[in-house]
């Protein structure tokens, strides 16, 4: 259970902080339509803001996991682990899906 909460609490805070990083590009790009996602996302990677946010993200659902209240680590750790997670996953179908569905025309 130890490597599953881990591996939740790091990818919710890689993709938080690239959500957070890349809503302050958002406005500063050139690219139109969807041309402009793939380098939004390569640029938040490379700031020095988004590997912070990561680890700090990261470090805060870890020490939320390991809360010994069950209320506390339920609101602190399951709810917003699990909703970020279900959303990066959405995201991704969503990608795929598009992919998908706009390569056969």
């Amino acid at each position: 259970m130890t490597i599953v909460r881990i591996g939740l609490s790091m990818a919710a805070a890689i993709f938080s902080a690239l959500l957070i990083v890349a809503s302050r590009f958002l406005g500063n790009s050139k690219a139109t339509g969807i041309a402009a996602v793939p380098w939004l996302f390569f640029d938040s990677l490379m700031t020095p803001l988004f590997w912070i946010l990561a680890v700090s993200l990261g470090a805060l659902f870890l020490l939320a996991s390991r809360l010994q209240s069950k209320p506390l680590r339920a609101l602190l750790f399951w709810a917003p682990v699990t909703a970020i997670f279900t959303l990066e996953v959405g995201i991704f179908a969503f990608i795929a899906y598009a992919w998908i569905h706009f390569k056969r025309s």
